[in-house]
């Protein structure tokens, strides 16, 4: 997946790349394009049949396979047969005839060999053969114990110069933390594990987006930019620059939605606190009300109480018309016109939604700010 994934990002750049499946265990570059090495099995080129780089002798030509990221690849075998019967002579003959021809065709030809020292590794490891290697480790003790034994096993290739260790599978808090101090004892940019990177690998397929960026795609261009240095630094710099530039048209559109949509959110929730200002006083003059009713209905008690007295039928007629009037006012400013629980809750939702609006812009204020590596790498936030 590593070595897939640093084809398709250098494919990206423009470059020339073909993918080697020199892993004579699991054939692990064919297995993962299957579909495209099985569509080519019945096909035949001048009355010949593709050929592996496991298949055929040093006497013909292994047949490239083109993927649809525009990568070629030449797969262990076409046919799947016993690859880890080939014999050792013959794969260092074919392996040897192969990268004569693919030097001059491609710009970087990459060889996926398995992990350890089996032989097929060994010779993919030669000075002879490559001029970087890179040992793909997890981070582990035991995985950091297997990377000595090999460099010790393989002295005379895996020297310091042309030897990396890159480190797998790494959570993505851990990785920045490595990243700054790892370069001085040749580790590459680590690569983080997050929930993109588990759901590609289980669907077979790269956590790589060369369009829009992610953290893995970051993280893999960190890497390759280390290993390879000026021969791809200005094409890397421009390749960040011109997806940040896309990313960034629909931050600015979305951006410009929100500031509109905030506007008008600003202006309805004026509206509504207007109104709710003039309910809070029509509420106030209705409690008057009820303290008017309130006191007439008190003064009808009282005079009902002293009602031999004719004097008092005056005050009774008075207290009853206060009663009135307080009742009158309460209907008219506190159930007539008093907010409903809809309003209310309509305010509420304003308000919510004007809170949410705002955090968004900060976020995307700082996205526009961002340099192309950062936008690249938050994209998802747009």
């Amino acid at each position: 997946m590593i070595t897939a994934s640093v084809g398709a990002f250098l494919k990206a750049l423009g470059k020339r790349v073909v993918l080697v499946d020199a892993d004579a265990a699991t054939n692990g570059l064919t297995l993962l394009y299957i579909k495209e090495v099985l569509s080519r099995q019945g096909e035949t080129d001048e009355g010949r049949f593709p050929e592996g780089l496991f298949e055929g002798n040093d006497l013909t030509d292994a047949t490239a396979l083109h993927l649809p990221s525009g990568v070629d690849l030449i797969p262990a075998t076409y046919h799947f047969v016993n690859t880890e019967a080939y014999r050792q002579e013959d794969f260092v003959a074919r392996l040897s005839r192969e990268l004569g021809n693919l030097r001059s065709e491609y710009d970087y030809v990459l060889l996926d060999a398995q992990a350890g020292s089996d032989f097929c590794a060994s010779v993919a490891m030669r000075k002879s053969i490559s001029d970087l290697v890179v040992l793909v480790a997890e981070y582990d003790p035991m995985s950091a114990a297997g990377i000595e034994r090999l460099k010790g096993l393989l002295r005379d290739d895996l020297t310091y110069s042309r030897t990396w260790i890159l480190l797998n599978k790494i959570l993505p808090e851990f990785a920045k933390n490595f990243s700054d101090f790892l370069e001085i004892a040749r580790y590459l940019n680590p690569i983080p594990w997050d929930a993109d990177v588990v759901r590609a690998y289980a669907r077979r397929r790269l956590a790589l987006d060369t369009e829009n960026g992610n953290a893995f795609t970051i993280a893999l261009m960190q890497t390759v930019r280390t290993l390879l240095g000026d021969d791809i630094e200005k094409d890397v710099k421009l390749w960040t620059e011109n997806r940040a530039e896309a990313i960034r048209l629909p931050i600015k559109a979305q951006y410009n939605d929100l500031e509109n949509e905030l506007g008008f959110i600003l202006e309805e929730s004026a509206k509504a606190e207007a109104q709710q200002r003039r309910l809070d006083r029509w509420s106030f003059m209705g409690n008057i009300g009820i303290a008017a009713a309130s006191a007439g209905i008190g003064l009808v008690f009282i005079s009902d109480k002293g009602a031999a007295n004719a004097n008092l039928v005056a005050l009774v007629t008075g207290a009853v018309s206060i009663a009135a009037i307080g009742l009158a006012i309460h209907k008219l400013f506190v159930v007539r016109l008093a907010p409903k629980t809809a309003d209310k809750l309509d305010l509420a939702k304003l308000n919510r939604r004007r809170q949410v609006i705002e955090d968004q812009l900060k976020k995307l204020e700082t996205l526009r700010a961002a340099d192309p590596e950062a936008l690249l790498r938050a994209r998802r936030e747009t």
